[in-house]
C-alpha cells in the first residue's frame, strides 16, 4: 500500500513537489498506522484477560528497550560542528 501510494524521489524536483511528496507519504504512513492500529485493537479484543497481560508486559518490556537504544543513540551520536565561512 504504501510503496505504491508514494511517489518516487525522481519525481518531485522542484521543492514544492518534493514538499507535497512529503505530505503525501506521510498521510500515507498515518494511514497506514491506522489501518494496523484498528488490526490490533480486533486482536486484542479476542484475547482472554491472562494473554492480554502477556501481551502488555511483552509490549512494555519492548518499549523500555526501545526507549533505552534511543537513548543510547542520542547519547553516543557525534556531534558536528560546521565550520564557519570566514
Amino acid at each position: 500500500m504504501l510503496k505504491t501510494s508514494c511517489l518516487a524521489a525522481d519525481d518531485a524536483l522542484t521543492p514544492p513537489a518534493r514538499l507535497a511528496t512529503r505530505r503525501q507519504t506521510a498521510r500515507h504512513h498515518a494511514a497506514g498506522g491506522q489501518a494496523m492500529r484498528v488490526a490490533l485493537e480486533d486482536f486484542y479484543a479476542t484475547l482472554s484477560d491472562e494473554q492480554k497481560a502477556q501481551f502488555e508486559a511483552i509490549a512494555s518490556a519492548a518499549n523500555r528497550l526501545r526507549g533505552s537504544a534511543r537513548y543510547d543513540a542520542e547519547r553516543h551520536s557525534p556531534t558536528v560542528t560546521l565550520a564557519s565561512a570566514s
